[in-house]
């Protein structure tokens, strides 16, 4: 392994979890701006849910090859906007599954992830956020800090906080 290489081991990673229902803008600024202020990264998770059509198997093959695309949309949407905003391309991860399960799966797995930054909707509008489904419990599967950035903050509140 080279010296960069494990340099790059090192650095902290700031996983977002992007959601298509909801303004992502908040939380992958202050990725961004945390992963420049500690010299470390963004990783980029979006998870595929599963759908409940088994016995229309066309319908169910078409609804998630649309989950796809608009999975492949969004990362690239935000990966634009990280490497804009931080210089450096974040990492990106497709999973399917449970939103959460998936999320803390990948957390586990990659021991470079040193924090998991969600958006929660203060509005409560966006129904099926992983924020709207996270609690105690789940937050016991987790072995990373949680970061909740609130929708409702402006780029100044980001600023002030990072």
């Amino acid at each position: 392994m080279s010296a960069i290489a494990a340099v790059d081991d090192h650095r902290q990673v700031f996983l977002v979890v992007l959601e298509s229902s909801i303004d992502m803008k908040l939380p992958l600024y202050y990725a961004c701006r945390m992963a420049k202020r500690v010299q470390g990264r963004v990783s980029l998770l979006y998870v595929i849910e599963p759908n409940d059509l088994t016995e229309w198997q066309s319908v169910g093959n078409l609804m998630y090859e649309q989950q796809r695309q608009e999975a492949e949309r969004v990362l690239q949407k935000a990966a634009t906007f990280v490497h804009g905003n931080s210089g450096i391309f974040p990492a990106l991860f497709i999973r399917e599954g449970g939103k959460i399960d998936q999320t803390v799966q990948l957390a586990g797995e990659d021991e470079s992830i040193s924090a998991l930054v969600i958006v929660v909707d203060v509005q409560g509008k966006a129904s099926g956020t992983i924020s709207a489904q996270w609690n105690a419990k789940l937050s016991a599967r987790l072995k990373v800090p949680l970061i909740i950035v609130p929708n409702n903050l402006t780029e100044e509140d980001i600023q002030r906080v990072t």
